[in-house]
């Protein structure tokens, strides 16, 4: 019996045409239910999948490797602590927090440790306000827009390179004796 507005309704029964047997809805049911477990499943490996691809990207240079830079990048200093950003980048406006803290107490614990900014797009103001924003002096920003010609894929990248030999650079070597440091 239904009830309708207060009163109850009975519904005429089912005519034979229109019954299901109770066998073929339990398949029906175990059927839908199959079904919606090989969709979460796949749902749950595809999302899995994607993170483990998405986790920590291999290193564009292994330590020790030497780097595809101009040697009039860096500073005289034994290791240089390079930051690759832009100011119009969202991911390098959200990282600055953490590349502020290592631009700041990496070379206050290692004083023979520079830090730079390679600022991609040129030198802008909004650049130089990004590299006092990282707490990176001023004559410690470059140019370096020709980041396709490296190994880089993306901003922010930050890299701690050393001098290697620095008798053998002469000035207008291309790639001098720049190594990826630990």
């Amino acid at each position: 019996m239904v009830v309708l507005f207060g009163r109850g309704v009975t519904a005429p029964p089912l005519s034979h045409e229109t019954t299901i047997k109770e066998s073929t809805d339990r398949l029906i049911q175990r059927v839908a239910v199959l079904a919606m477990l090989v969709i979460v499943a796949f749902t749950a490996y595809r999302v899995l999948n994607a993170k483990v691809k998405a986790g920590t990207p291999e290193p564009a240079y292994a330590i020790g490797e030497r780097i595809d830079l101009p040697v009039q990048l860096v500073t005289a200093a034994k290791y240089n602590l390079l930051v690759f950003a832009r100011s119009t980048c969202g991911a390098c406006q959200a990282s600055k927090p953490m590349i502020k803290r290592m631009v700041t107490e990496v070379p206050g614990r290692r004083p023979h440790v520079a830090a730079l900014l390679l600022a991609v797009e040129g030198m802008k103001p909004s650049e130089l306000a990004l590299a006092d924003e990282l707490g990176i002096s001023k004559q410690n920003v470059r140019t370096y827009d020709k980041l396709a010609e490296t190994k880089l894929r993306a901003v922010p990248t930050i890299m701690v390179v050393n001098h290697g030999e620095r008798g053998r650079w002469r000035p207008g070597d291309r790639r001098g004796d720049v190594h990826a440091a630990a």
